[in-house]
């Protein structure tokens, strides 16, 4: 999960942000939820007004879908769009076994 969000963040930010481009990269537990954040600096670049040949447009799509299969009802993802940097958060619950 975290390759092709870093990959997106370094893509994209280098094409919106005043150098040097700045990626930060964190995971936590935090109330048995695991929270994971990849930021850049730069603004968000809209996918529909987006038209560069070098780019498939499925990164992030690609993202939400392998944590729909994994984590059905369990997780949240979040674009956060601020004035200099862009944010990708994803929160996964914890899942109790049935021993538990």
């Amino acid at each position: 999960l975290i390759h092709p969000l870093t990959e997106n963040a370094i893509k994209y930010g280098m094409q919106t942000s005043s150098l040097p481009l700045k990626i930060s990269v964190s995971a936590k537990v935090r109330n048995d939820r695991l929270l994971i954040e990849v930021c850049n600096s730069g603004k968000w670049i809209d996918p529909q007004e987006h038209n560069n040949t070098n780019s498939t447009g499925t990164g992030l799509q690609n993202v939400q879908l392998r944590l729909q299969n994994a984590f059905p009802s369990s997780h949240s993802f979040e674009i956060e769009k601020n004035e200099n940097n862009v944010c990708i958060k994803i929160e996964i619950e914890k899942k109790l076994n049935k021993h538990e």
